[in-house]
């Protein structure tokens, strides 16, 4: 029985290949059928779908290939979702990759322990592995139910978005919603992804180490991989690559995100603007150290720039001495007013958001703005320099560039917490 609150799907049903007889065999419409095969097939029917046992429709008309569909007004929780052609062609491909490689995958495979039903299901070095090729938005709550099914079951989830759903600002940034961040895993601890495949093109999309700079819009390192050339342990045990992301690329960014602050429309809201000027700064003249990039950055969905101005003048510009404990009741503080928002990733359940607070306070020991204090706590051992000039401005970017660049993106690839 379903849940009365759970709405119906008013626009027909999603498209399955597979679905049982009456004789409770499953019926396969994987290999391509003719229009004439397929309307012979249906006069054998009724079919029933594996997962509520309601009747379904065989569909072979001249636009899309023969498939199964719940009918209108179905309450079954797999309906909800429209499959495209697109969605149909990619799990089609990948099915056939896989025998490729030399496992044998299974179309559609229901898993009846916990009443869900994966793309393809697939056993690899006896580990149970389920494909999901979300071609459409689902909500969060339904990602992170499906997720942990598949867990508690002990099968590892592989969740591989469509790439028609990333959206390329230039070769190396990209706009992420928050439908694409539910894809994102931090595979071995090590490495940030997200996985995306394109039937059309046939290539696999590897979006490493996002270091998000706004709310949306990420530095990433991009990687297109033709799927006839990809092996399968690729796909499954990722490997760790440094930054291809320079550091005066990423100052370019927070740059134009200091010098237009103040501009209407701008990420800096009214509330956050008040209290620079309350301490008599304005955002262009905030300091090179403010708004740099760390690897837990994807946990905190504010950008750099602004949660680094929090802790600037909440902690480092307001006491003489400081802990990371003081550092972590000042940023929850901000989260509990909602001035700083966090990410919750489906894929792992580790809340790490502080970790970026203590990777940045880190970099700032290094860069010498802070020192350690004997009870291991922090002092400003070289204050802030706020630059009231353009030309002061660039001078102190360039300055920061030439002498710690490349240490702060290579620590800015690399998870200090896995050692």
């Amino acid at each position: 029985m379903y849940d009365s609150r759970i709405p119906t799907r008013k626009k027909g049903g999603r498209m399955m290949l597979t679905a049982v007889n009456s004789s409770g065999e499953v019926v396969s419409l994987f290999r391509s059928y003719t229009r004439a095969e397929a309307i012979s097939l249906k006069e054998k029917g009724p079919y029933f779908c594996r997962e509520c046992s309601e009747t379904l429709l065989l569909k072979a008309g001249t636009k899309r290939i023969p498939h199964f569909a719940h009918h209108m007004h179905s309450r079954c929780p797999e309906s909800y979702e429209n499959e495209s052609q697109y969605h149909l062609n990619g799990k089609i491909k990948l099915y056939n990759w896989l025998r490729q490689k030399g496992v044998t995958p299974v179309m559609e495979y229901y898993y009846h322990e916990i009443q869900q039903r994966a793309d393809i299901g697939f056993i690899y070095k006896e580990q149970s592995f389920a494909i999901e090729f979300q071609c459409s938005p689902i909500s969060e709550d339904l990602f992170y139910k499906r997720t942990q099914s598949y867990l508690q079951a002990g099968i590892i989830p592989i969740w591989i978005i469509g790439a028609n759903k990333i959206k390329r600002i230039d070769h190396n940034r990209i706009a992420l919603t928050s439908f694409n961040y539910l894809f994102l895993s931090l595979y071995e601890r090590k490495s940030w992804e997200i996985l995306a495949f394109c039937p059309n093109t046939m290539h696999f999309v590897f979006l490493k180490n996002p270091l998000p700079y706004s709310t949306k819009n990420t530095f990433v390192n991009l990687q297109i991989k033709p799927l006839k050339n990809l092996d399968l342990s690729t796909l499954l045990h990722l490997s760790n690559e440094s930054s291809s992301i320079s550091f005066q690329q990423w100052q370019s960014v927070i740059r134009k995100q200091k010098d237009f602050a103040a501009v209407r429309n701008s990420s800096f809201g009214k509330a956050m603007l008040a209290e620079l000027y309350n301490h008599r700064i304005s955002p262009s003249q905030l300091p090179s150290e403010i708004g740099l990039p760390v690897f837990h950055s994807p946990y905190i969905s504010t950008p750099p720039l602004q949660w680094q101005t929090f802790l600037m003048m909440d902690v480092i510009m307001k006491k003489k001495t400081f802990t990371i404990s003081d550092a972590k009741t000042s940023f929850y503080k901000r989260v509990r007013s909602k001035s700083i928002s966090v990410r919750r990733f489906p894929l792992f359940d580790e809340s790490e958001e502080f970790r970026a607070v203590e990777e940045y306070f880190s970099l700032l020991e290094h860069l010498y703005i802070i020192s350690k204090t004997d009870q291991g706590g922090y002092f400003v051992s070289n204050k802030l320099i706020f630059p009231y000039s353009q030309n002061e401005q660039v001078q102190y970017d360039q300055s920061l560039n030439k002498r710690f660049g490349k240490y702060i993106m290579k620590q800015a690839s690399q998870n200090q917490f896995n050692k």
